[in-house]
């Protein structure tokens, strides 16, 4: 059941679309500056409390960056924890038919891959180092050829990070996984409750140089 957002939500995916369409554009006219031009303006924050629709509101900025921008879009959806990636998918599934959820455990072939295709995983599924994760990541579909791919062949990657104040203290493999291997050109943050110091530590990691912050009140 699709569903209309509301004037606060309405408002924030204008300008997560506006920042995803001017990335692109910039992107497009110097393709050499690609990641560096993501990390000088391509990261968002939504700051909303809990239970005002934060999935909502960021699966329809999604769901219009998908049908709007030039290129073909996939997004790599993360939650902190396992309950909450049903839930995302669950919720996506409902009011967005057309995005297409995928799992990084089982959908990796790049000839397979539509726009619109969001894979919604945990960070631990794709960063620890563990024997099930090297299953998914060292095999020749494994996620970072998958990505590396569709990169090559002119794709926008987009990444969700929900309950991001939760994703990366202390998560050294994560934030290797995202600086290194997933590089989105477009980041969208959610949380309740960030930091500050959590968020300039974000920045320093992972050499952002700029976050475009957006807060519903109460």
């Amino acid at each position: 059941m699709t569903i209309s957002p509301k004037k606060f939500q309405e408002e924030i995916s204008d300008t997560i679309l506006a920042v995803a369409m001017d990335t692109e554009e910039k992107i497009v006219r110097s393709p050499e500056r690609r990641r560096m031009i993501a990390l000088t303006q391509g990261c968002l924050l939504v700051e909303a409390p809990t239970g005002s629709g934060k999935t909502v509101t960021i699966g329809h900025a999604v769901d219009r960056i998908c049908k709007t921008l030039g290129h073909p879009v996939v997004w790599f959806w993360f939650a902190p924890f396992a309950g909450l990636v049903d839930q995302t998918r669950d919720a996506l599934a409902e009011h967005f038919p057309t995005l297409n959820v995928r799992t990084p455990k089982t959908d990796r072939d790049i000839d397979q891959i539509q726009n619109g295709d969001v894979f919604i995983s945990t960070w631990a599924s794709v960063a620890a180092l563990n024997k099930d994760t090297r299953k998914i990541r060292d095999n020749e579909i494994s996620l970072d050829n998958l990505i590396a791919g569709l990169r090559a062949d002119g794709w926008f990657i987009g990444a969700v990070i929900d309950e991001a104040h939760h994703s990366f203290r202390g998560e050294t493999q994560a934030l290797r996984f995202y600086s290194e291997v997933l590089r989105p050109d477009l980041t969208v943050l959610a949380t309740a409750t960030p930091r500050d110091r959590d968020v300039a530590e974000f920045k320093r990691k992972t050499g952002i140089a700029d976050i475009n912050q957006m807060t519903v009140s109460r």
